[in-house]
């Protein structure tokens, strides 16, 4: 079966993954499933953390590939640099690779 995480359970698995349920878990772990993270998920986490109301682990693309888990296109890499073309908000984040971003002045 496939899966794709939304952003909320995707920040569950990476930071507090015994409060998922049960169920959401075993399916997550279960090798004979497909587990997907959209590009979408990294620009969310880099808004929220530009607006200070998250503080996410830094490297996303490489928590995906150590827990297995698979990009949904486009890549992670480009919803990074999505969030690097948002000009109306100040980015600060760490969650991509890149450095941290802030609009042009």
């Amino acid at each position: 079966m496939n899966y794709l995480l939304d952003t909320h359970v995707f920040l569950r698995v990476l930071s507090d993954p015994g409060k998922l349920s049960k169920k959401a878990a075993e399916r997550i772990r279960d090798p004979n499933n497909a587990v997907f993270v959209s590009a979408v998920s990294s620009v969310e986490i880099a808004i929220k953390q530009s607006l200070g109301k998250l503080d996410a682990p830094a490297g996303l693309e490489t928590e995906i590939e150590m827990r297995g888990f698979h990009n949904l296109p486009p890549a992670t890499r480009t919803g990074c640099a999505w969030a690097a073309c948002l000009r109306t908000i100040r980015i600060r984040s760490t969650a991509c690779s890149s450095p941290r971003l802030e609009k042009s002045r």
